[in-house]
């Protein structure tokens, strides 16, 4: 989990396929409402977020009067049937509490509110082995957000799939179905990612907060081992899974 080192660019690149009244699945703190909103094609943006904090905070940066705050979970949306042009699920899926039936819930909605026609646009991180040691920090460092949620809260997300993981899920409910792998960003000196990123704030918090003594101390190894891998190698976002599916 890394959002302030990934290049934002490759998902502008996706978002330009959104048009008319579109769904954010999972809006965070709505960082994709201004390239959204400035697409001419977009009449109005519904950012969803279960997160009440995040979108107050968005409620204050934003005062678009074409982008609605609703808070709620993109499993059981607040939407009517065949109300939405596009729906888009930016870096949340595998993000999802409750596993595999948690995502195919949230896909199975997503063509319950689209319109005949409509599109589901999905970018997600997936699970590979990448032959750069800065691109496979990428990942690890995701795995190890995850090992310090489960551990200081109990928490099991969906995590890291293979994209036939994705596929299946999205072609059961989809019969137009394209996908591709994408590359973002470029690789970030390591002691720039170390001391100017910010990274694993959140999940140097978590393990902060976990009681077992020893489980604690192999996440700090683990933290460690991270930053010193990125000072030999440099940092790099790994690749993303582009999915549009078609209803």
């Amino acid at each position: 989990m890394l959002s302030k080192v990934s290049n934002l660019s490759v998902f502008k690149e996706v978002l330009a396929h959104a048009n008319g009244i579109i769904v954010d699945l999972g809006a965070g703190r709505v960082r994709f409402a201004k390239s959204l909103l400035e697409n001419p094609k977009v009449r109005e943006v519904v950012a969803i977020e279960i997160d009440f904090n995040k979108l107050h905070e968005a409620k204050n940066q934003y005062r678009e009067q074409k982008l609605h705050l609703v808070c709620g979970s993109i499993t059981y949306l607040p939407l009517r049937e065949s109300s939405i042009d596009t729906a888009i699920s930016i870096l949340v899926l595998h993000e999802l509490a409750g596993g595999k039936e948690e995502v195919e819930k949230a896909v199975k909605e997503a063509k319950r509110i689209l319109k005949a026609g409509g599109k589901l646009i999905i970018v997600d991180k997936y699970l590979y082995k990448p032959k750069d040691p800065a691109e496979a920090l990428s990942l690890i460092i995701e795995d190890l957000y995850h090992e310090a949620l489960r551990e200081a809260k109990g928490i099991k997300l969906w995590g890291l799939q293979k994209p036939e993981e994705y596929l299946n899920i999205v072609k059961k409910y989809f019969n137009k179905v394209t996908w591709r792998k994408m590359e973002r960003g470029k690789k970030i000196p390591g002691e720039v990612f170390v001391k100017e990123c910010g990274w694993g704030k959140e999940t140097k918090s978590l393990v902060k907060m976990i009681e077992d003594e020893n489980t604690r101390r192999i996440l700090e190894n683990k933290i460690k081992e991270v930053e010193e891998t990125a000072l030999k190698y440099g940092y790099k976002s790994s690749k993303v899974l582009e999915i549009i599916a078609e209803k």
